[in-house]
């Protein structure tokens, strides 16, 4: 397995060949970014 460090310039030169709006940070998010939660931490 690489270290990480080493796989950075590897990876940064494929993003280059992509615009912002098409590179996501997919977590445990995974690809639904644009649904609506269904509960929030948030108080009225």
């Amino acid at each position: 397995m690489e270290n990480i460090e080493d796989a950075l310039p590897q990876i940064r030169a494929k993003l280059e060949n992509f615009g912002c709006k098409d590179i996501y940070n997919e977590d445990e998010t995974g690809l639904f970014y644009c649904l609506q939660a269904d509960h929030s931490l948030a108080t009225k």
